[in-house]
């Protein structure tokens, strides 16, 4: 397999893993450590598939769960305002999606989140402590990542 084909597999796995998390995320207000183990798991797998093939090293791996450990910062920092949830739900994405997924989708996530927020309380419909859900956001922001990924591949 070639470097977009291990890499979709990446932002494929970790793209199908927020659809649950963002599920959850919205009814319940967390992930499950069941979703987020099942979740690492597959990550892990498609993380070890892209080392082997050549397409991800150790620096890239490591560099991917800057996000994720970045928002579990923040919720400590925070004291919980920030999820814990959303900390390990993007340590698993980013673990599966690499490096430039993690950190495209997250700061797309972020701008989507913030974008809403302003747009909900300038129609009054929120306040400036309303507290929406993360990761719906990063799901719109990864697929858009996807759509990318297998845009840039055509022609190759």
């Amino acid at each position: 397999m070639g470097f977009y084909d291990a890499e979709k597999i990446g932002l494929t796995v970790g793209t199908i893993f927020l659809i649950p998390a963002s599920v959850s995320d919205i009814r319940q207000r967390s992930v499950s450590r069941r979703l987020l183990i099942a979740g690492a798991a597959a990550a892990v797998s498609a993380a070890a598939f892209s080392v082997i093939t050549g397409n991800r090293d150790a620096e890239n791996v490591l560099l991917s769960l800057f996000p994720g450990a970045l928002l579990l910062l923040s919720s400590r920092l925070t004291e919980g305002k920030v999820g814990i949830g959303d900390g390990c739900s993007l340590l698993v994405y980013g673990t599966a999606a690499g490096a430039g997924g993690a950190l495209l989708t997250s700061a797309a996530g972020l701008f989507l989140t913030a974008l809403t927020g302003l747009v909900l309380m300038a129609v009054k419909k929120a306040e400036k402590d309303t507290r929406l859900p993360f990761l719906p956001f990063c799901l719109a922001a990864s697929v858009g990542v996807l759509i990318a990924a297998e845009a840039g591949g055509r022609g190759r």
